[in-house]
């Protein structure tokens, strides 16, 4: 929808690329690792939906509040979890 114009940011993006591929031990750990973390790209969605949806001046307090509350927690709590997941394998790339 937006490609990449400047060269150097396509190749950063080909370096990446070219990174995964030569250190395909770290990226299937990497992988494997995100696949236990809930669908962020879901729980961002709910919750901007959520915010559009519920403007208003005054904040009810209701079930439904309650659960996208959870979920912004959820999304939150998803969030702390990856640099401790990222940092070993990261550490174990720059090492090369």
């Amino acid at each position: 929808m937006s490609p990449l114009l400047n060269p150097d940011q396509i190749n950063g993006r080909l370096d990446s690329v070219t990174d995964m591929i030569n250190y395909q031990f770290e990226t299937d750990k990497v992988r494997d690792e995100m696949k236990k973390l809930p669908d962020l790209e879901k729980l961002l969605a709910r919750v901007f939906t959520y915010s559009i949806k519920h403007r208003c001046k005054a904040i009810y307090f209701e079930d439904v509040s309650l659960i996208k509350l959870k979920e912004f927690r959820t999304l939150l709590e998803t969030l702390k979890q990856l640099p401790k997941i990222l940092s070993p394998i990261m550490n174990r790339v720059n090492d090369f």
